[in-house]
């Protein structure tokens, strides 16, 4: 979990019936794969430093994230063209990205397209794969 944005996704998941998974300090692209895969996690959250070791992990060992279709990242900074492309297209996971702070409770912007602009970007869209 990470900052302002996490403090209302327990919240978030209590109200809409979603299970929540923590994985505690196993933070590692190894322990995130297999408690993904485990737990049938669909969506997840976190910073580039945690996506950057799960790619890492995915690459290397040649595993699959097989329920997992969007990670919301909320600073991407210079490792987003890298992190949206490698898990767009090797992965076919959507990375979204947000911003926040406590005064709005949390979330402020987040960067999901609408429908009906998902064809502006072709096969390289930001949004949902």
């Amino acid at each position: 979990m990470f900052h302002v944005n996490a403090w209302g996704i327990p919240y978030a998941a209590a109200l809409t019936g979603a299970a929540l998974v923590l994985p505690g300090r196993h933070l590692d692209g190894a322990s995130l794969a297999a408690l993904f895969n485990a737990e049938r996690v669909s969506m997840s959250c976190g910073v580039p430093t945690v996506w950057l070791a799960l790619l890492q992990h995915l690459r290397s060992s040649g595993q699959r994230l097989e329920t997992v279709t969007r990670i919301h990242d909320r600073r991407l900074g210079r490792a987003r063209p890298l992190l949206i492309d490698a898990f767009r297209d090797e992965y076919g996971v959507a990375i979204e990205h947000g911003w926040g702070m406590t005064e709005l409770s949390p979330v402020g912007t987040y960067n999901a397209p609408k429908p009906a602009q998902t064809a502006w970007w072709g096969n390289r869209r930001p949004g949902r794969c």
